[in-house]
C-alpha cells in the first residue's frame, strides 16, 4: 500500500510559497510521538523480578525498537527483541500484537 505524505504548512502570514523555484528555501520541524508501548515494556520487564543481566539486556532491546522506530531499522530491532523475549513471553505475549502493529 503507497503512503502520501501530506504537507502542513502553518504560521505564513503575508509570505510568498514557490514551488519548483532556482532560489527557495525550507525549514522542515518534524513531531516524534513514541508510541507508549515502549513505556509500557519497561515497566512490565522492570516489575517482572527478572535477574540483573536479563533486565539490562531486554531493557535495551526495548530501548533499540524505540530509537529505530523513530530512525529507521525498526524490522531488525524487532527481530532482535522476538529472539530475546521467546524465552519469557508469558510476560510480553499481550504486547506483541502492539509491537508487531508498529512493522
Amino acid at each position: 500500500m503507497k503512503q502520501i505524505a501530506g504537507i502542513h504548512i502553518g504560521s505564513v502570514s503575508g509570505s510568498s510559497i514557490n514551488i519548483n523555484s532556482a532560489d527557495a528555501t525550507a525549514s522542515i520541524i518534524t513531531n516524534y510521538n513514541e508510541p507508549v508501548i515502549f513505556a509500557d515494556l519497561i515497566s512490565v520487564i522492570r516489575s517482572n523480578g527478572f535477574d540483573s543481566e536479563t533486565e539490562a539486556r531486554l531493557v535495551d532491546n526495548v530501548q533499540a525498537l524505540a530509537v529505530s522506530h523513530q530512525k529507521g531499522g525498526f524490522t531488525d530491532a524487532y527481530r532482535d527483541f522476538m529472539q530475546n523475549v521467546s524465552a519469557n513471553i508469558t510476560v510480553f505475549g499481550p504486547f506483541i500484537a502492539g509491537i508487531s502493529a508498529l512493522l
